[in-house]
């Protein structure tokens, strides 16, 4: 099809959209989705031991289930497009089938309270799709508008991190700007949704002047921030944003070339500062590595492993044995836990095998088709939808989903391939009908739940950092608020432990016993469990507990690239005097160690000394 037939049917499609949002008058869809924008940006509880999480989950939570209620309210004047639907149902199905089967019986279906990456946010994924569906073309651009206010806090956060010091303080051996998000990777990924859209509201003529100038300031602002998350990934990203902009856009770009250049010069002073006051920028942009070529091959190795259901949403973590090889321990070791794989495509199938893989590339070619007509006739805000959506694409296959960014990738998606339908207002009555109150009584009880779930997880977040402190009542309590967050229950074994005592000990296995009855295979906890079953054997000394230590670290050691299993099973083995066991894990180990660990070494020399 040639630029003009696309143009005519573009403008046709316009024609539609535009006689129904005539009829339409209705903006709260707009508003609901660009707060679940400024949510994302800006929600974080600074009392909290993990500030950028729990809050964040819970705001991003309800904004999703307040879009959908709105959305579902509004009388239909564009469907999602059919295909989307299918896919959609097919890789929430696979993900379903998968929790079922995992390895995880309970954070499969809610998410880890790290990740939030369960069959419920997938659920809300497809929530988020259906919300983008119904937006008008008088939405957008108020979604534009709640963008620029994202891009302003976004800015002035980066900003302030660079020149004064972080905010809110987190324990990070970086000076990459991490944002409001508390994660250099996330905060770079959020930016390459935002600043397109800041970018359309500033060329948009259909904007206020006031609104064009704040944007072009969030911009300015969000392209410094960019550089200094130093993320190649958004980096790679937004350079292929823009490239498919400009080759799909060219002539366009060339005829408008005043009103495209106070953005351009924004994005480009935002750069040009951000390179100058970047320490970090210089340092990504010449230190190359392989870590991540690395961490697919891990990915790759646990698909292999388990092709047709994976190990169900949020199993990565639990099946590392798997994927990680002898080099790999060697090279990066696991003293951070990797829970997810640094490519969506690797980490949706890890998550939900197969099928899952299938239906998620189903659907992100259809968005990407879409977003390829929108850029090439689409007005000043399609532009920007599609180049955000085009840029989060590209640069999530170096990263992951994001339960607090991706269902704006997935709103946008939504309005992308949604197809204005005059007649859709009629089916969209008949199937209310039909269902009644049942989908709004399911999304309040939803609603009630994420929310009285985050007021919570606050409190215990609170309590939680206190007892980091140092007070143990107070991880105690945290424990008492949400007993079904693992790493509460390993701070109270830690707090307990605080004073090595015997009674102290078995405090500590009652709360990992507990953990464990959460997540069984989770293996901080497994490892945690068995450090403190070896402590208690090693301080009584008594048959049983030397036995029950040495079969905890049995079955860790299953794992034969596993350096700390290896050690543990050495240093439980030779307390049960057997010395053999012990050689062969101590010498494993060795083969293990990262260059410089010679604990391995000298824990073997040890035994040797005492054998002879």
């Amino acid at each position: 099809m040639g630029w003009h037939a696309e143009r005519t049917l573009a403008e046709c499609e316009f024609v539609a959209t535009s006689l129904a949002d005539a009829r339409d008058p209705d903006v709260r869809l707009g508003h609901a989705v660009g707060a679940l924008v400024l949510a994302s940006a800006v929600a974080l509880d600074p009392g909290g031991w993990f500030p950028f999480t729990v809050a964040k989950f819970t705001a991003v939570g309800l904004a999703v289930v307040w879009c959908w209620w709105v959305a579902y309210d509004r009388e239909a004047t564009a469907r999602l497009d059919r295909r989307v639907v299918w896919a959609l149902g097919a890789l929430v199905g696979a993900m379903t089938l998968a929790a079922t089967t995992g390895r995880d019986p309970l954070y499969a279906w809610v998410g880890t309270p790290e990740r939030s990456l369960g069959v419920l946010t997938w659920c809300g994924f497809a929530a988020s799709a259906y919300a983008g569906s119904r937006l008008t073309s008088v939405d957008r651009l108020i979604v534009g508008k709640w963008c620029v206010g994202a891009g302003l806090w976004c800015g002035m956060f980066a900003v302030w991190e660079r020149f004064v010091g972080r905010p809110v303080p987190i324990s990070v051996d970086t000076n990459r700007l991490s944002g409001p998000y508390g994660s250099a990777a996330m905060f770079a990924a959020a930016l390459c949704l935002i600043i397109p859209m800041c970018a359309a509201v500033a060329a948009d003529r259909q904007s206020v002047p006031g609104w064009r100038r704040a944007a072009l300031v969030a911009v300015a602002g969000c392209s410094f921030a960019l550089v200094g998350t130093g993320t190649r990934a958004a980096w790679v990203g937004c350079i292929v944003g823009v490239i498919t902009m400009v080759v799909a856009r060219h002539r366009q770009m060339l005829a408008g070339r005043r009103r495209l250049a106070p953005p351009v010069g924004a994005t480009l002073t935002g750069l040009f500062v951000g390179v100058l006051a970047s320490r970090a920028a210089a340092g990504r942009l010449t230190g190359a590595s392989g870590s991540r070529l690395d961490e697919w091959r891990v990915g790759w190795g646990i698909v292999r492993s388990h092709p047709l259901l994976g190990v169900g949403p949020e199993g990565y973590r639990t099946a590392l044995a798997d994927g990680v090889s002898a080099a790999y321990e060697r090279d990066y070791g696991r003293n951070v836990t990797p829970d997810r794989a640094h490519n969506v495509l690797i980490d949706v199938a890890a998550a939900g095998g197969a099928l899952a893989l299938v239906a998620y590339g189903a659907a992100l070619t259809i968005v990407l088709w879409g977003a390829w007509r929108w850029l090439r006739t689409g007005r000043p805000i399609e532009v920007g939808i599609a180049a955000a959506v085009v840029a989060y694409s590209a640069q999530q296959m170096f990263l992951f989903p994001v339960a607090t960014i991706d269902p704006i990738w997935w709103a946008l998606a939504g309005t992308i391939v949604a197809r204005p339908v005059l007649a859709a207002a009629a089916d969209s009555r008949l199937w209310r009908d039909r269902l009644g109150w049942a989908p709004k009584v399911v999304a309040g009880f939803v609603a009630v739940v994420i929310g009285l779930a985050g007021v919570l997880g606050i409190a215990a977040d609170r309590l939680a950092k206190a007892g980091v402190d140092g007070s143990a009542p107070s991880a105690e309590r945290a424990v008492t608020l949400r007993p079904d967050v693992v790493r509460y229950r390993l701070l109270a074994a830690r707090a307990a432990t605080r004073t090595p005592t015997i009674a102290g000990i078995e405090a500590a296995l009652e709360h990992t016993a507990a953990a464990l009855e959460v997540s069984p295979n989770d293996p901080i906890v497994l490892l945690a469990d068995a450090n403190y079953a070896f402590d208690l054997a090693r301080g009584t000394g008594e048959e049983a507990d030397v036995d029950a230590a040495l079969r905890r670290w049995q079955a860790l050691a299953v794992d034969p690239n596993c350096y700390r299993c290896q050690l543990g099973l050495g240093y439980a083995a030779a307390l049960a005097d057997n010395a053999a066991t012990a050689r062969q894990s101590f010498r494993r180990a060795m083969e293990l160690a990262p260059a410089g660990n010679r604990e391995a070494q000298e824990a073997l020399q040890r035994l040797t000394e005492l054998s002879a």
